[in-house]
């Protein structure tokens, strides 16, 4: 009998198994980037490297809230002015698996004693956001921003851009100018580098103890005293007592939709702006476009009772998003009060400290960043977020509306010319193309907003999701399929 055969078929057999065994060996585990095969969901940041990092985040398997603290940590670096870790902000998170929006703030807040300097809210409230929803170690998404930090990275177009926000009032201390100043007096420009050993110290304190060693350890209490040396009132009881707040978010309707946002001045300001321009357009897919006039009244109406002391525009808050593979969202705004906070830097720690917030123009306590969702079919929608102060509620409002009432894409809602009216009479702000009239004052822009929609809802149609980055400003959006 031939039996020659046999062994070609046992080395064929062990080949294959060997071929097997490496293809095994060879795919990533769970926290490593290329982890996910297929569709990773996106993300869109006013800062690229930050983005990018969200983008590996998701790579490696990581949660929606992996992604948007990943993100925030990294802009803490690259984008201090407006989210550095001695500000405060909100988010809105969609988990599908609960089919749950929740509402999560960490604002600025007053030290017990007064002074100058605000104590933060940041770095607790996106530890709470990743604690809750995270599916990655704390570690991985802290270690991106500690190494940008240690090593240094170059200035982006988009931080070089801001250079232009520092208000003239603002004087820079001296560890603030040894970071963030060139040696002629200017803020760093495009190409210059960024580095921030102190603040990358603390990035390694708090991966390895956590996010709260900031407000009950030793991190804590090293922030105190360097606050302190810069003429804050801080006590280690205000950081302890400085706690995130989950509660339930505000909700206006738009068909089977819920239009999520945070319940404060600013959420009440976008939902009577989407009551007025929404008004069930769009409802049995009959697109029905608002026009510019429209938009404009119905933010003068919606911003009728906030008062004049809150700001207009601000160059001092930044929003992003996040959507995963699963089909959970988040969006987020950070602020730090005023671009560049205090303009004090702390000089143990490398923070950049936000002022203390003023009753009726804390832009920290008014910014909302926006999540649609569809909790029927339990399927996400939107979720767009923009710069602060009183402008964020009609931009964002009118990216909204046009995507669910005139049926447009998201590239060219986000792209399309805004308005905005800040109260009855007033004269309306319109960038170029948007509309002509008596009361008409051109500007460039009008505020940045990063957003991301899925057309037929998510994850169950894929192919429909798009994300986007505000054309005006120098972000990036990024996403889509992985390895």
């Amino acid at each position: 009998m031939e039996t020659r055969g046999a062994f070609p078929l046992r080395q064929i057999t062990f080949g294959g198994l060997l071929l097997l065994l490496s293809a095994c060996a060879a795919t990533p585990k769970l926290g490593e980037e290329g982890n996910v095969d297929g569709y990773l969901g996106g993300i869109a940041a006013d800062e690229p490297r930050a983005a990018l990092i969200g983008r590996d985040i998701l790579s490696a398997g990581g949660s929606a809230a992996d992604a948007a603290a990943a993100t925030y940590f990294a802009l803490a670096v690259t984008y201090p002015h407006a989210a550095a870790l001695g500000g405060g902000g909100s988010c809105l998170y969609y988990d599908r698996k609960s089919n749950k929006v929740e509402a999560l703030e960490f604002p600025i807040r007053r030290a017990a004693a007064g002074g100058p300097v605000g104590v933060p809210g940041n770095v607790r409230g996106f530890t709470a956001l990743q604690a809750r929803y995270g599916v990655l170690k704390w570690s991985s998404v802290v270690a991106p921003a500690e190494s940008l930090a240690r090593f240094g990275v170059p200035v982006s177009r988009a931080f070089a851009a801001a250079g232009d926000s520092l208000p003239l009032d603002t004087a820079l201390n001296e560890p603030a100018r040894q970071v963030l100043m060139r040696a002629d007096g200017r803020i760093k420009d495009e190409g210059d580098t960024l580095e921030q050993v102190a603040l990358s110290t603390l990035l390694a304190r708090l991966r390895i103890a956590g996010g709260a060693d900031l407000y009950i350890g030793q991190a804590g209490k090293l922030f105190v005293e360097g606050a302190n040396q810069q003429g804050a009132r801080l006590s280690m009881d205000d950081m302890r007592a400085t706690l995130p707040r989950w509660r339930k978010p505000r909700q206006v309707e738009a068909g089977n939709l819920r239009m999520n946002v945070i319940d404060n001045g600013g959420g009440r300001a976008f939902s009577a702006f989407w009551s007025r321009a929404y008004r069930d357009r769009g409802i049995l897919d009959q697109a029905q476009k608002v026009s510019p006039r429209e938009f404009a009244d119905a933010a003068a109406a919606a911003l009728r009772q906030v008062p004049e002391t809150m700001p207009v525009d601000s160059k001092a808050s930044t929003g992003f998003v996040a959507i995963d593979s699963k089909g959970n969202a988040a969006s987020c705004v950070v602020s730090m009060g005023r671009p560049f906070g205090t303009g004090r830097l702390n000089g143990i720690d490398g923070v950049l400290m936000a002022p203390a917030p003023v009753p009726g123009a804390d832009e920290s306590a008014f910014i909302t960043p926006l999540l649609g969702v569809n909790l029927f079919a339990k399927d996400f929608y939107l979720a767009a977020a923009g710069t602060g102060a009183q402008l964020s509620v009609a931009t964002v409002g009118q990216i909204g509306v046009r995507l669910l009432s005139a049926g447009e894409a998201l590239a060219p809602a986000i792209a399309a010319p805004r308005v905005f009216r800040a109260r009855p009479g007033a004269p309306v702000l319109a960038e170029k193309g948007a509309m002509q009239g008596s009361d008409i004052v051109p500007v460039r822009a009008l505020g940045l907003v990063n957003a991301a929609f899925c057309s037929r809802g998510s994850p169950s149609e894929r192919d429909s999701c798009a994300i986007a980055n505000d054309p005006r400003g120098y972000g990036l959006a990024t996403g889509g399929e992985g390895s």
